[in-house]
């Protein structure tokens, strides 16, 4: 098994006592050493897999490595081993003893855009204008706090009036969490610490059963995952740390890089293995990325080499503006395309800032690329087709809490967070599903005389169509629904411009027909909860499908870490691009050349970093200035483009004053040779 392991990858498997970090660089093989290591505890060191915990920050990196423990390791030997996210694991603590915190099973979690709606209504209780103080920026600072493991009675603000309206609103957000019986995303690592605390002996036990722990990309930990992690590992102190310090690029959603740089101070006993050798790019590359990264002064010392030879050349590519920019990609593309036959997913296209894939794409669709966009909203994820969905859910399965509660106040129906609250807390008291509250005349009652009207009314309309769709077409019933719940007239009422309004309804259409598809070809009779079970099934599959079709990605450089292609473009690599002016305003330039670093490190063989003499603001052309990461890339292994290498304006600065004090000692020289 260790057979395919370099040194530094053997000597991290088969280390399996006490604390451990492996600083693993790009490409440097980090997840095949985790699987390996899992496998060696189990197959040769005979480990119960139900001793083991493996920690990832996705739910599509953890189905990854699952499927690579079963091709591995034997059925029988590896059940019960636990693979999962922090999140999930925080779940599944709440699920099994969230009554001593208050919550009953099943906790619902709220998604995102329902956790922005419940701060809203809070706002509107406590007398906040949303519509002068949007929710986003308090969401992201209660998310951070939490993050950070403070809870609300522990936060002082400073002067900033956005963070003193946090302060002020997040006991009430917590408060009106705890009423409808959910959490958001953070509770999920913040509450079991407070079962922790207030219950020591459950943190013993779940510590005791667990004799080693791995975590992947530990570097974007935050400091409330840092102590689950510490809590969890604290009986056999046996831990596996992976992560690269240099790819620490998610400061600003609060990822705590002293997690990896300080891991040393609570272990002092630490063993570090660096793994350097790289299986993915070129040497030109890799010198490039070693070159940016070393200007950084909070980093562990690594450099990244490979044995795949120098490659070609990087190339650094002048425009004169972002349409030039933009034509040359495009044309780049297609020339490579057609000489080294290569495919158009090979190809990656990187950005700083969201705004500026918009001319990439115009120049693409007009030379025929196909692109997708990397991070796009998918088709049920659009607002209109989850509002329709959760109705349809909440008829199907009077236990849907989660659904429930997007829709009990969409559209308007006078029941804001604490109206909510009131239901969800009279049906637990009665031991019935907040759904079923709403048929039940003592849980109605808990409620506001004004919001007592929308519950039933909502509570007749999901009975009457629970009703329908059990006897009637299904696409005939789905229409209705969309009519006589209100939705269809919120979306046609709701002050939005004619476009948009008939791009909503076209997206409903097409959800009715996808009913229609649903009842004309199921092999089973159709029902409601079999079409909800196929769109589940389906969402997933066009996630897959879209991974397989020949298509150019165009990406945010944050959400293209942990991918690579064969050929990549950098693009706008200039001031106040990258690095961004927040990062300069925030001096956070080590995190930005840490993103520079991290899009370097995506290309396996051709990279080009682009960057105009001016760009587009709006409707104008302004002056573009390279990036002061440009100047740090090595001269040997770069080729010039276009209008040739660009210059940082310091760096034009400093050679301008290089110049001048030449003049000046030369006229000196010759008025001193006069004398």
């Amino acid at each position: 098994m260790s057979d395919h392991l370099n040194p530094q990858q053997s000597d991290a498997v088969h280390s399996t006592q006490g604390p451990l970090l492996v600083l693993a660089g790009a490409g440097s093989g980090k997840t095949r050493v985790i699987t390996h290591k899992i496998a060696y505890m189990i197959l040769g060191q005979g480990m119960s897999a139900r001793n083991i915990v493996a920690v990832t920050f996705t739910n599509k990196a953890a189905d990854e490595m699952r499927r690579r423990l079963k091709e591995m390791i034997p059925a029988a030997s590896l059940k019960g081993i636990r693979v999962a996210t922090f999140h999930s694991l925080g779940l599944q603590i709440l699920e099994r003893h969230g009554r001593l915190l208050g919550y009953h099973p099943p906790v619902t979690v709220l998604p995102s855009a329902d956790q922005k709606k419940l701060l809203t209504d809070v706002m509107k209780d406590e007398g906040i204008d949303p519509g002068r103080q949007p929710a986003d920026p308090l969401l992201h600072i209660i998310s951070n706090l939490k993050g950070a493991g403070i809870h609300p009675e522990n936060f002082t603000p400073g002067d900033n009036p956005v963070e003193a309206m946090a302060a002020r609103l997040y006991p009430a957000y917590q408060q009106a969490l705890q009423q409808i019986n959910a959490v958001d995303f953070d509770d999920l690592l913040i509450q079991p610490m407070r079962l922790f605390e207030q219950e020591p002996e459950i943190r013993q036990n779940l510590a005791e059963g667990i004799r080693h722990m791995l975590v992947d990309e530990y570097q974007d930990t935050n400091r409330a995952q840092y102590q689950m992690m510490r809590q969890l590992v604290s009986f056999h102190g046996n831990l596996t740390c992976v992560g690269d310090d240099d790819q620490s690029i998610y400061g600003w959603r609060g990822a705590d890089i002293q997690n990896i740089l300080k891991l040393h101070d609570d272990y002092p006993a630490l063993r570090i293995i660096k793994l350097e050798e790289n299986y993915r790019s070129s040497n030109r590359i890799l010198r490039a990325a070693n070159r940016v990264i070393s200007h950084n002064t909070e980093r562990m010392e690594k450099s990244l080499w490979s044995q795949r030879g120098d490659g070609d050349a990087v190339t650094l590519h002048c425009a004169e503006d972002d349409d030039d920019e933009a034509r040359w990609i495009a044309e780049q593309i297609l020339t490579f395309k057609f000489k080294d036959n290569a495919r158009y997913k090979d190809f990656a296209v990187l950005y700083r800032s969201n705004q500026q894939a918009r001319i990439l794409e115009q120049h693409f669709r007009a030379a025929g690329i196909p692109y997708k966009v990397s991070g796009g909203i998918s088709f049920y994820e659009r607002a209109e087709i989850r509002d329709l969905i959760s109705y349809l859910r909440a008829i199907a399965n009077d236990k849907d809490t989660s659904a429930l509660l997007r829709i009990v106040n969409t559209p308007k129906r006078g029941l804001g967070a604490v109206a909510v609250g009131h239901l969800v807390q009279a049906s637990h008291r009665k031991k019935i599903s907040p759904v079923e509250g709403l048929y039940d005349h003592e849980a109605l009652a808990a409620l506001p005389k004004a919001g007592q009207e929308g519950a039933k009314s909502l509570g007749e309309l999901l009975a009457n169509f629970s009703f329908r769709f059990e006897r009637e077409d299904l696409v005939d019933t789905m229409a209705d629904l969309f009519q006589n719940s209100g939705l269809k007239e919120s979306i046609l009422g709701g002050g939005e411009d004619m476009k948009t309004i008939e791009r909503r309804l076209s997206n409903v259409d097409s959800l009715l027909e996808s009913v229609a598809y649903y009842r004309d070809t199921s092999e089973d009779p159709p029902t409601l909860a079999g079409f909800l079970q196929r769109i589940s099934l389906q969402s997933d599959l066009d996630r897959r499908k879209e991974e397989e079709r020949d298509e150019v990605t165009l990406s945010t450089i944050h959400a293209s870490k942990g991918l690579e292609w064969p050929y990549v473009f950098i693009v706008g690599v200039e001031e106040e691009l990258l690095p961004h002016r927040n990062a300069l305003a925030e001096d956070s330039v080590e995190e930005e050349r840490r993103l520079f670093y991290v899009a370097i490190t995506r290309a396996r063989y051709r990279l080009a970093i682009s960057q105009c003499q001016r760009r587009r603001r709006g409707r104008e052309y302004g002056p573009a200035y390279p990036s002061p990461f440009l100047d740090e890339l090595p001269d040997e292994g770069m080729e010039s483009t276009g209008m040739g290498r660009g210059r940082s304006r310091q760096h034009q600065e400093h050679e301008i004053k290089i110049e001048k004090d030449v003049f000046f000692d030369k006229m000196k020289n010759l008025l001193a040779s006069r004398e």
